[in-house]
């Protein structure tokens, strides 16, 4: 029976890793292609040809972050563009850097009755926005050199939403990257029903207004997920794309509690969202590592239980690749890990379906929309 689970768990895993999408132009040859372009057509051309940006930024305690985000958005933008910082009631100094960096600031104020804040504070930036397109960003997120050509010249229509490839710089933070991979492939390329990613989500004013925005989302703690259910609902496509080479971030620099406390409040949830036929390649995946592993340790199958695991470790470094920078170490020692996963999961669904409460920068978050104030 084992070797069943290993056999279906790695081809679950091939699957999973082929319907990950990086962003077009994320390759080197790529990215030196559009250079060249960029430089023939001349700045004022490629310009030209462009639609006015709002990027809004929803911020909450962020000073540390926010200046990075904004410098990189600085060097890419057109000066009729605009960012918009929206300040969900920081009480640290977010709003102060982002003033400083030139961005226009919009006050969330008090959080309506049914509202999450990150919706709230997304929805307060775009009645505020006059670009053709909209782009929201975690403020934890960053451009890299070309990026913002890179997310304009991708979307095609409707809803596009960019999974950041995540740079890594504690040992600690490599705990996450069975999370990255699991919230990658849940998503994937976008195929209905599958949602979108939530620290970048791209979309035009028009098909933003015509699909109500975030207000129809309100109440939904994954509001990406549901938005782009809502796109979809209304005849536009969706498309999703992982930004290695583009758009990268840092998650939860702030060390493991951070860390643990950023994924126990979404994780379950997302597993409760994701469309069941994806969920179980999912399952089988994460089994079929599990029983690698420990055929490992109890030497089931001799020789073979050596090339089981290396075959799952190959596997975890092809997925680990495309999403963040996590090392061949973080691959062969992918049992680590994945006890994190399962660890924060088991927490994450007790917050979610018993207690119905999670905990978020300073805000408890009660899953039952009413009663948030």
């Amino acid at each position: 029976m084992s070797l069943i689970w290993i056999l279906a768990g790695l081809i679950s895993g091939i699957l999973l890793w082929s319907e990950l999408r990086l962003l077009p132009g994320s390759s080197l040859r790529q990215l030196a292609d559009n250079n060249d372009r960029e430089q023939s057509l001349g700045k004022s051309a490629h310009e030209a040809k462009r639609m006015t940006i709002s990027v809004i930024i929803p911020a909450r305690n962020e000073e540390k972050n926010i200046g990075r985000l904004l410098k990189s958005l600085r060097e890419q933008m057109n000066p009729q563009d605009e960012i918009i910082v929206v300040d969900d009631n920081s009480s640290d100094r977010t709003a102060e850097i982002a003033h400083r960096r030139g961005a226009m600031i919009i006050k969330a104020g008090p959080l309506p009755r049914g509202w999450m804040g990150k919706c709230h504070a997304c929805w307060r930036g775009a009645a505020a926005a006059n670009g053709e397109m909209l782009i929201f960003l975690d403020a934890d997120t960053y451009l890299k050199k070309g990026g913002l050509s890179q997310l304009v010249d991708a979307y095609p229509s409707g809803l596009m939403s960019v999974q950041p490839f995540h740079d890594t710089w504690s040992a600690y933070e490599k705990l996450s990257g069975i999370f990255n991979i699991i919230v990658a492939v849940s998503a994937g390329s976008g195929k209905k029903g599958t949602g979108a990613y939530g620290p970048c989500v791209v979309t035009s004013r028009e098909a933003y207004d015509n699909v109500g925005g975030h207000e129809q989302v309100k109440g939904e703690i994954l509001d990406h997920h549901a938005l782009a259910l809502r796109f979809e609902a209304a005849g536009y496509p969706v498309v999703n794309y992982i930004g290695r080479g583009a758009l990268h971030f840092r998650m939860y620099p702030g060390g493991v509690r951070e860390l643990f406390q950023g994924w126990i409040k979404s994780m379950a949830s997302g597993a409760a969202a994701t469309r069941f036929s994806k969920l179980f390649t999912v399952v089988l995946f994460l089994m079929g590592a599990f029983t690698a592993a420990l055929s490992l340790l109890s030497w089931d199958y001799g020789i073979m239980s050596v090339v089981v695991y290396g075959l799952y470790s190959a596997l975890m470094a092809g997925l680990l690749g495309k999403v963040g920078k996590f090392g061949a170490i973080s691959a062969i020692l992918y049992p680590v890990p994945l006890l994190a996963f399962f660890s924060v999961f088991s927490v994450s669904i007790l917050h979610t379906f018993v207690n119905r409460q999670v905990r978020w920068k300073g805000r408890e978050l009660t899953l039952d929309p009413e009663e948030n104030q």
